[in-house]
Parts: structure tokens; C-alpha cells; sequence
């Protein structure tokens, strides 16, 4: 506004904005006793006289668009000074808006302003009547200045504040990103620890860094396990013929012939017997040979001779495969006990207690003359 070199003191009351053509000012004087001592009037638009305008009180239906209203009164044969005005037309009174970055990582500055946006798409920066504040960092004049801190993965938000005499504050929310220094604290094969024969399952090599964050490296490594087959990551873990062969391996992962990985796995034996026994007579004559087997039992009744996966021996007499014979003597009434033993790799032995009985002694008749 321009200041009155003379005269009473007095403003121009009106809006900045008009939704429509239509516009309406009026003078106000400090001193309401001033407007009796007024003798004329006159109103500018764009710094031209509008002709016929002579009242304290100035209507118009104007174009779309800015322009500049101005006033002067006249009081003892003397003008006063030009008071102006901005305003514009066709406009809604605008909302000012914080513009600019959303997201700052620590140690960063970055710069903010304050835009008015209108209906008709117009924006128009007003960043120096704001002055700005934050809950976390620091403001120089609008430049933001996040502090850099140890602390890993602390990503968190803040609130700008763009603050106006007499106007409720303008807001943002801003993420504040993380900028910590991070390494690779980690890198193994991810999988299950137990595999079952012949059945699949993905491993991966992950690595963790420090600040939380994992990374797949898996198709930078080369996959190999002597107890199954890798195929994109994939493992599929061999089936055999073997009973009871639940087993430890060892799954490696190569990248470039260099760095190696290992990882501790168990693959499962495909077929679990409820239980495996030996079986044949536990009574047996000495001179005789009987046949021997390993059973196992399955959990439906059903039963499967796995006598070929075991080598069998016995304390008293001698196996031909799984056919035991047991030598004969000439002491009379000398049944003992003796233990079969079944064994197999890997596994626990089976034992099965037999008695060993005696073939009666010839009869031996005397004659007596």
C-alpha cells in the first residue's frame, strides 16, 4: 500500500480474491469523525482514474484477471496520498501449500516453499511471508537440514511448519530416510534343516545387512549336495532301497569357485518301519539248520522282508547267509542259550535269544548171560 502524505488516515477494505467478476471496495478511516470531513473521492484501477467513481464505496463487474485498486481523498482543498490494493477476479480465495521434497535422508539439506494455487490451475509462490519450523532437523530461512545420527534403520516422519502472522500454519508430513552406513553382516543357505527322500525343497542364500535389509544373492552361487540333485535352486534329495537311513548332508553353495557356504541338513528315510525284529525259531537242535529273517512292520500291519540288508551271526554255531547251523557234540544235557545278532551300517544292531538244545545220547543195552 502506498502511505498518505496528507490527510486523515484510512484504508482500503476489500478481498485479494473475487469467484466471480463482480468486486467491491470501501474506505475506512482510523478516525470514523475523518469521513464528514471528506469533500471527494476518487478511485483508480491499474493507475488509471475510473470516471464517475466519487463515493467512499467503489462497484464494478470486471474481466477475469489481476489488477490494482487504488483511493485518494480529498480533505481541506488537499489530496492525500494513492492507497493501493491487489486483487483478482474469477479467483477463489486460495490455499497455500508446502512444495517440495517428501522424503529427506539424514545428513541432506533441502529447500522448501510455500505456493497459493487457484481453481483456474495458477500457482503463485509466497515463500517470504512464511517463516519455518520443524519437530525434528533445523530451518535456515527455507532451507531444511536433517542431523546424520548412528542409529541404524530409523526411518521415521516429520512435521513442517510454514508459519504467517494471523494465519493458521501450513503443514507437511516428511519422511526422514535412514542414511546410516550399512554392511553385509550376514550371508547363508536359507531352507528347512529336514528334507524327505525323493521329495523337494527351495534353498536360497540370503544376505543381511545392517541395517535390517536382505538381499537375494541366490543366482550368483552354484548349488551341490552329495545326497541329491539342485535344479534352479530346487534340491531333491535321493531315495534309495535302504531301511531306516535317516542321515545327515551337507548342502554347499559356490560362487566362482571362490566363496563357498555350507548348510547342515537331515534327509529323511522315505519308509519308517514301526518296527524290525528277527525272525525264526528260538528253540533250535544242536546238529540242525534253520532260516533266519529281518522284518520290518509297517504302520498299516502289512510287513516287509528286509533280510538282505543284514549280515547275521551267532554266539554258538555259524550263519550261511541267514541259515544257521548249529554243530553237534557228545555232552549229554547241555542245552545253553546263544544270542543272533543282525547288523547292518549305521544302524543299531538286532538281537534275538535262542536256545540251543542236545540230540539225545544212543541207548546202550548190555546182555547178561
Amino acid at each position: 500500500m502506498t502511505i498518505c502524505k496528507t490527510g486523515p488516515d484510512f484504508s482500503i477494505n476489500g478481498n485479494t480474491y473475487f469467484p466471480t467478476q463482480q468486486v467491491n471496495f470501501n474506505l475506512s478511516f482510523q478516525n470514523a469523525d475523518d469521513l464528514n470531513t471528506i469533500r471527494a473521492f476518487q478511485w483508480y484501477l491499474n493507475n488509471v482514474l475510473v470516471s464517475g467513481a466519487n463515493l467512499s464505496t467503489f462497484n464494478a463487474v470486471l474481466g477475469c484477471g489481476g489488477y490494482t485498486i487504488g483511493a485518494r481523498v480529498l480533505n481541506n482543498d488537499e489530496w492525500s496520498g494513492i492507497k493501493s490494493l491487489v486483487f483478482y477476479t474469477c479467483k477463489v480465495a486460495p490455499h497455500p501449500i508446502i512444495v517440495d521434497p517428501d522424503s529427506v535422508r539424514e545428513g541432506e539439506t533441502r529447500v522448501y516453499r510455500v505456493f497459493i494455487t487457484f481453481t483456474d490451475g495458477a500457482m503463485e509462490e509466497v515463500t517470504t511471508d512464511y517463516s519455518f519450523t520443524c519437530d525434528y532437523g533445523e530451518f535456515a530461512g527455507n532451507n531444511y537440514t536433517v542431523p546424520l545420527n548412528d542409529i541404524l534403520n530409523d526411518n521415521r516422519q516429520a512435521n513442517i511448519n510454514a508459519i504467517k502472522n494471523g494465519e493458521a500454519p501450513v503443514t507437511k508430513q516428511i519422511n526422514i530416510v535412514d542414511n546410516t552406513l550399512v554392511n553385509l553382516v550376514s550371508l547363508v543357505i536359507a531352507g528347512p534343516d529336514e528334507v524327505n527322500e525323493s521329495q523337494s525343497a527351495i534353498y536360497a542364500v540370503i544376505g543381511t545387512y545392517s541395517n535390517g535389509i536382505t538381499t537375494d544373492f541366490t543366482s550368483d552361487y552354484v548349488f551341490s549336495c552329495p545326497d541329491g540333485v539342485f535344479s534352479d535352486g530346487s534340491f531333491e534329495a535321493f531315495e534309495n532301497n535302504t531301511v531306516n537311513d535317516t542321515r545327515e548332508s551337507t548342502i554347499l553353495a559356490l560362487r566362482g569357485g571362490i566363496q563357498q557356504l555350507t548348510r547342515h541338513i537331515t534327509i529323511k528315510d522315505k519308509t519308517l518301519y514301526t518296527s524290525i525284529s528277527i525272525v525264526g525259531p528260538a528253540i533250535v537242535d544242536e546238529g540242525s539248520s534253520n532260516k533266519y529273517q529281518v522284518i520290518g512292520k509297517l504302520g498299516d500291519e502289512t510287513s516287509d522282508d528286509i533280510t538282505g540288508q543284514y549280515t547275521f551271526s551267532c554266539t554258538r554255531g555259524t550263519f550261511n547267509g541267514s541259515v544257521l547251523t548249529i554243530p553237534e557234540n557228545d555232552v549229554p544235557n547241555d542245552s545253553r542259550n546263544a544270542t543272533i545278532t543282525a547288523t547292518k551300517d549305521g544302524t543299531v544292531p538286532l538281537t534275538m535269544p535262542i536256545v540251543r538244545g542236545t540230540v539225545p545220547p544212543p541207548l546202550l543195552f548190555r546182555l547178561y548171560g
